[in-house]
């Protein structure tokens, strides 16, 4: 593709060394600077303390993220982590050896002389860079943390001899990313929140966001979160060979500032010399800025996006820089950053030679970074606008931010809420920022591909300010013509998330239902992040539905995805139900003692053993022989299939269906002594269960031995259930038990079953078979967001109540129970459907 690129693999591995052990540059670079920040050494406390600032603002405090494993640290780096301290020390070492890396990479592209370790102080404050007439090639001091210790110099020397030795740079993919990625531990990765897009998926969002666009080598592209450039590097390598001139107009912008290096050095390893000569002196069109900042829109009062502004307020090296307000191009942006950094006598006009004048004593690093807060001003709005954003709950948001962006949220209506701080909103950061790009970087009639979650469509709860897709403020309409569902595998290989792709067209009218493009895996549900797009799409069968909300009445309700012939009927389907779903019967986290196998019987009493694997609460083992009155079948999620069940074990359950949520009392618990002893045997681990809600505590004190999610529904004997978790609505008709130890026994079902307790076994079956229907069962999986089908999920569906007089009614019944007993359900499911369509045809 590029001349001057070849395959990177092995360079990655020379830089990333470590399994060289002790000998290995990486590890001995990353241990020493690990230790000299741990020990707060002179000249690395200030510096630590600063990058740990802007690591929290852009991270968080790696609080209530994957366990991070100090032994494999150890291990790879020589480092001991005692504390979250010691964490950050670690981490501010690895970023200062990636920084370091990435600038070497940058100077062995541009210069193929040796790197003398006399001369490296000029590349890490930037100033080689600037002599090449690179203007915005730079990184902030806190990565310069080791320059000028003497303790690194034997490091540097090596790691200078061993990039001269490197072979030519580069490959078909965005190699930083691999050298982050093996840099840096995944669960490092995990707490940071570092996971970035492959790039094969990267490359499909651009195809398809460009598909129809014979003119799409000459449009501009904007990646407004772009990390180490996967999007921009994606454009480039579709679009160089046709249009070099690509590399001008696609712009870059991230809030973290160790990301944009690695995208400015992945910008200059595409540059070809020819393009290096001709535009220089080179501003990189890649920023560090948060676009989400209302810092950015605000006037001298504090007044958001208000036409009226005086001044765009920037605040750099303790001092502010006010900006008038008005509409400022990229000509201009270019004008002030060469008048300030070359010193060329340009014709400025004169508000921003105001803005010159108050920069004016400021160093090169302020300047610059002033310039990159500046650029989103002044960027041309795009054609085309993609990427990842980040995705961020907002409860997990830090304070601060959700301070200081609070006004951006509310100016998008994107959520309602009391006080901005309510741990019940659990809207995403990835909302936000996709209002603001299509609102600020966005031409109108451009569109916006985004990878982001899909629960952003499908959650009842969550979204509902996103789904208007109105920008209200501009007056401008967005349409979501098309969404590719991604949540039948695993497109990030190290995270399980439910992922989706959005693609809008910005100042045109959504029109529902719009395209739902559902990607099914035929075997495979991991790929890796450098695998070839073609082969990836390979691997897969596309079917293409319709979305649309659920509500009609509600156009910012959740989404329903279903095929066309479904869709035609979708009126018939959607209402009321007459029935109420429940949820299984909850230990408490005390499993391992409610839950038992049945070893015999003996003197009218059930030899127990409780089952302690997997328990949450850790109780002993034992054997004992109870009176068998309380003792049920247990059914697990697990257990339960399509018009099928079985049972494994068992469950003690001190209720009855007249006591309901409150157990028997101690009174006629005493009735059954033995059963009082097994209970009393674990009293301290039952009286400190933590999983009870606020509203069941009070029985829980009252009754130590209570069990949760128990009425006289449960005590059903028939029971229509599906299971909790499963991306597939498995629904089956339960049945009393006719036990070999215990006899006639009603079957208990967990928490992770739903179900219908019912009296009447016609009924039963003709519940189970309106909701075993296929369409019933594709529109119950329109709409499930995280593979969780809960007790509210049959109440938007129209389910009369049953009529043995109704002879569809009947006839359903009939149908399904053959099907519960028959090897051949699908016979049987074919009958349901036929007479489930023409019932609801009616």
């Amino acid at each position: 593709m590029f001349g001057w690129m070849q395959s990177m693999e092995g360079c990655v591995d020379s830089i990333v060394d470590l399994h060289k052990g002790s000998e290995s540059i990486c590890r001995k670079f990353v241990s020493v600077l690990t230790d000299k920040a741990k020990n707060r050494c002179t000249g690395y406390s200030q510096a630590l303390e600063a990058w740990k600032h802007g690591f929290i603002n852009i991270h968080g405090t790696l609080d209530s993220q994957r366990k991070i494993k100090p032994e494999k640290i150890q291990s790879e780096y020589g480092v001991i982590i005692e504390s979250k301290e010691h964490l950050f020390a670690f981490i501010f070492a690895l970023e200062n050896y990636y920084a370091l890396i990435l600038r070497m990479l940058a100077y062995k592209r541009l210069n193929e002389s040796i790197l003398s370790i006399d001369s490296i102080g000029d590349l890490l404050n930037s100033r080689y860079f600037l002599e090449k007439g690179i203007l915005n090639y730079d990184c902030d001091d806190i990565y310069n943390a080791f320059q000028g210790d003497e303790s690194f110099s034997h490091v540097l020397k090596s790691l200078i001899e061993r990039f001269h030795n490197l072979p030519a740079i580069y490959g078909d993919y965005d190699a930083l990313k691999m050298i982050f990625e093996r840099l840096f531990p995944r669960e490092v990765r995990h707490s940071m929140g570092e996971f970035y897009t492959p790039d094969w998926l990267a490359e499909y969002v651009i195809s398809t966001l460009t598909s129809e666009d014979k003119e799409a080598s000459s449009r501009t592209y904007l990646d407004p979160t772009c990390g180490s450039g996967t999007f921009i590097f994606s454009a480039v390598s579709r679009f160089y060979e046709k249009n070099p001139g690509v590399l001008n107009n696609i712009f870059g912008i991230d809030i973290n500032p160790l990301s944009v290096l690695a995208a400015k050095t992945n910008y200059l390893l595409i540059c070809d010399n020819d393009f290096l000569e001709e535009h220089s002196p080179l501003i990189i069109p890649i920023f560090t800025a948060d676009i989400a900042d209302p810092a950015r829109y605000m006037n001298l009062s504090g007044e958001l996006f208000d036409s009226n502004s005086v001044a765009y307020n920037f605040h750099v090296s303790d001092r502010s820089i006010s900006v008038p307000v008005r509409s400022y191009d990229y000509e201009e942006y270019r004008l002030l950053f060469l008048t300030c950094l070359v010193g060329e006598d340009r014709n400025l006009p004169a508000d921003l030679a105001s803005v010159r004048t108050q920069l004016q004593g400021l160093d090169v690093s302020a300047i610059r970074r002033f310039m990159s807060q500046f650029a989103p001003l002044c960027l041309p709005e795009a054609d085309y606008v993609v990427g990842n954003p980040p995705w961020v709950n907002w409860e997990y948001l830090p304070r601060d931010y959700k301070e200081r962006t609070a006004k951006v949220w509310q100016y998008y209506d994107l959520f309602d809420y009391k006080g901005m701080n309510s741990i019940f909103v659990k809207e995403d950061i990835s909302g936000l920022i996709t209002y603001v790009s299509a609102d600020k970087f966005l031409k109108r009639g451009g569109k916006l591909g985004f990878v982001i979650k899909e629960t952003l469509f499908k959650s009842s709860k969550h979204g509902a300010g996103f789904r208007k897709f109105y920008l209200s403020n501009a007056k401008v309409e967005l349409n979501p013509f098309r969404v590719d569902d991604l949540t039948g595998f695993k497109p990030f290989p190290e995270l399980n998330n439910r992922t989706a792709i959005v693609f809008i067209k910005k100042g045109e009218k959504v029109e529902y239902p719009t395209d739902y493009i559902c990607w099914e895996s035929r075997k495979k549900k991991t790929f890796d992040n450098y695998s070839k797009l073609e082969n990836v799409i390979s691997q897969f069968d596309f079917t293409r539905l319709k979305a649309l909300p659920v509500d009609r009445a509600d156009p910012t309700s959740g989404w329903i995805s279903l095929h066309t012939d479904t869709l035609a009927h979708l009126d018939s389907y959607l209402g009321t139900s007459a029935y109420k779903a429940r949820t299984g019967v909850f230990s408490g986290g005390a499993n391992g003692l409610y839950w038992i196998q049945l070893i015999g019987k003996v003197d009218g009493r059930v030899i127990v053993s409780n089952l302690t694997e997997k328990a949450k609460i850790k109780f002993r083992k034992i054997r004992k022989a109870i009176e068998p009155d309380h003792v049920y079948p247990l059914l697990v999620g697990s257990e339960l299939n399509f018009w099928a069940s079985g049972y494994s074990r068992y469950i003690i359950c001190p209720h009855t269906a007249r006591s309901k949520m409150y157990p028997i009392d101690l009174e006629q618990l005493k009735k059954t002594p033995h059963l009082l002893s097994y209970f009393k045997t674990f009293r301290k681990e039952l009286e400190e269960r933590k999983g009870f809600t606020s509203f069941d505590k009070a029985i829980h004190d009252q009754y130590f031995y209570a069990l949760q999610r128990i009425g006289e529904y449960t005590f059903s004997p028939y029971k229509v259930a599906w299971r909790y978790i499963c991306k597939r609505f498995t629904v089956a008709v339960i049945e009393d038990a006719d036990d070999d130890i215990l006899g006639k026994k009603t079957i208990i079902p967990n928490e992770k079953i739903i179900y219908v307790g019912l009296s009447n076994r016609d009924e039963a079956f003709y519940l189970c078979g309106i909701l075993s229907s296929t369409p019933m069962r594709e529109l119950v999986e329109s709409f499930t967001v995280s593979i969780q089908i809960g007790p509210s999920t049959i109440d938007k569906l129209q389910i009369s109540e049953f009529d043995p007089e109704n002879e569809y009614h009947m006839a359903i019944s009939k149908a399904c129970r053959k099907g519960h007993k028959s090897t051949c359900k699908d016979r049987y499911l074919e009958e349901v459907d036929a007479l489930v369509t023409e019932l609801y045809s009616k």
